[in-house]
């Protein structure tokens, strides 16, 4: 063991020797006139001066600040730029790259008592100003990742009260994030998954400035807001690309009831929207007029949501609206709506259809109520032929397949104008008052399914084949010569 320590010891000995014999020969060759060279330069010695001092201070930092007196200065700043509560914690690192900065992981911002988000990495950005001041450490800018915040549907006052003034300078950046909005019982009415998002005050234009890039039920959506609030205006423009709409909203805020415009645009066509709100109710109408009324008008309350519109116009095309690339249909299916806090009435009416010349008034009667889409109580009338009628129509969702599944009562006023209609062979023209029927519409497959069919209230063999001789096609009733052979085959089957 001891002959192991000396073979140890000689041979630190002779490396320090050796390292004294390089030093010696490095200050031999070094003269008077190579060392005066090096020191004419005097930036060059300053810079080096200050580049070690730097980064030898820059390295002692975690020592200079004490972790309490850290967070007290950041919480006062920071509680005097944004006039919120940053409740941090002891749970702090500090990081030279890419930029000096403090990172606290788990807090929360509260205002007025109340906790409204909570972020899981929270970065404070300094500034090199002052930055060897232990008391006046300067803050660049905020980086907040992974934080949740929660707003009721009621605190857009409280919003729109905290945009109304300059915020702060600081620059807010916010990753990987999502945003609640919630009703006054805590229930999530929808959900914003945040991408990226930035807040912060534009020294050039003088508005505040938000900027959020997500999704919402599955849709990307951009939302850009400016706000002046010395004139009290706020623009705000939502994108929601995949589905082809844009809305850009005015909204001058100086007044109690504050009232701004919509421009929704889809593929170049702009409708204005005149809004007005207050604290319990929003009311809107269009901006243009069908005869002395409104394209559209309409009421929401904010407490509980309860959204009534109607809908009125001279004529609606059955094939832009039903067809499964349509706006209409888009939205239905993106589940935009469909939010169990989410509670509405749609009325539209139509004096004509534009895909067909016999069918007019239509009456589309639409409800989302607890997450469900339903249309009750609708109808539409066949010239003086027929009335038919929508009693009960649902989006329901099987297997991960999207189909629409609609009850029809026809009540029928004059049978022998609709055999003439149809076509129908004169031997199978008997008197009909009423023919009822139960369809499935698969989305996905863009196919029409019958489920039940009867007339007069009866059925028989005949009309079950039918039913199943129909279901084992694609069938998609794209024109009126498939509805017309649809309809005399009905006939002829219940003939027997």
């Amino acid at each position: 063991m001891n002959n192991f320590f000396d073979i140890l010891i000689q041979k630190f000995s002779n490396l320090i020797n050796l390292y004294n014999k390089l030093l010696s020969n490095f200050f031999n060759k070094l003269n008077y006139k190579n060392f005066s060279i090096l020191i004419v330069d005097k930036r060059v010695v300053i810079t080096t001066v200050v580049i070690i001092v730097s980064i030898v201070a820059h390295f002692s930092t975690p020592a200079f600040y004490k972790t309490d007196r850290v967070k007290n200065l950041l919480e006062n700043q920071l509680g005097n730029e944004f006039n919120f509560n940053f409740d941090l914690n002891n749970d702090v690192h500090y990081a030279m790259f890419p930029r000096p900065h403090f990172h606290f992981k788990n807090i929360s911002l509260n205002a007025k008592g109340k906790k409204f988000a909570s972020i899981e990495s929270f970065r404070i950005y300094l500034s090199f100003k002052k930055f060897f001041e232990k008391e006046k450490l300067k803050i660049q800018y905020l980086k907040i990742k992974k934080a949740k915040f929660n707003f009721e549907i009621t605190s857009f006052p409280i919003l729109l009260k905290f945009f109304d003034k300059k915020l702060s300078k600081l620059d807010v950046d916010i990753y990987d994030s999502n945003i609640f909005l919630k009703d006054n019982d805590d229930g999530t009415l929808s959900i914003l998954k945040l991408d990226k998002g930035k807040i912060n005050y534009d020294v050039q234009t003088l508005k505040n400035r938000l900027l959020l890039n997500g999704e919402i039920f599955n849709n990307p959506v951009i939302l850009s807001m400016k706000n002046d609030f010395n004139k009290k205006d706020l623009n705000l423009d939502i994108d929601f690309e995949k589905i082809g709409i844009q809305l850009k909203n005015e909204i001058n805020y100086a007044e109690k009831i504050k009232s701004g415009l919509t421009i929704v645009s889809n593929y170049g066509k702009n409708h204005p929207i005149y809004y007005s709100f207050d604290k319990k109710q929003f009311r809107f109408k269009s901006g243009k007029k069908n005869k002395e009324l409104h394209l559209f008008e309409g009421t929401a309350t904010l407490k509980p949501f309860f959204l009534k519109t109607n809908i009125n116009v001279k004529d609606i095309s059955l094939k832009n609206l039903i067809q499964a690339e349509s706006l209409f249909m888009k939205l239905v299916r993106s589940n935009l709506f469909l939010s169990k806090n989410l509670n509405l009435v749609v009325n539209v009416n139509s004096q004509e259809v534009k895909d067909y010349r016999l069918l007019d008034n239509l009456l589309l009667k639409m409800e989302l109520n607890q997450g469900m889409l339903s249309f009750k109580d609708s109808s539409i009338e066949l010239s003086e032929i027929a009335s038919i009628k929508l009693l009960n129509g649902n989006f329901k969702k099987k297997d991960d397949l999207d189909y629409f599944s609609a009850e029809f009562d026809i009540n029928i006023f004059d049978s022998a104008k609709l055999y003439k209609l149809f076509q129908t062979k004169k031997k199978y023209r008997r008197k009909i008052d009423n023919i009822n029927f139960v369809i499935n519409y698969d989305f996905q497959l863009d196919t029409i399914s019958i489920e039940r069919i009867s007339i007069d209230r009866e059925t028989n063999d005949s009309m079950q084949n039918f039913v199943k001789d129909f279901n084992t096609q694609e069938n998609q009733l794209k024109n009126r010569v498939e509805l017309r052979n649809l309809f005399n085959f009905l006939i002829e089957s219940y003939e027997g």
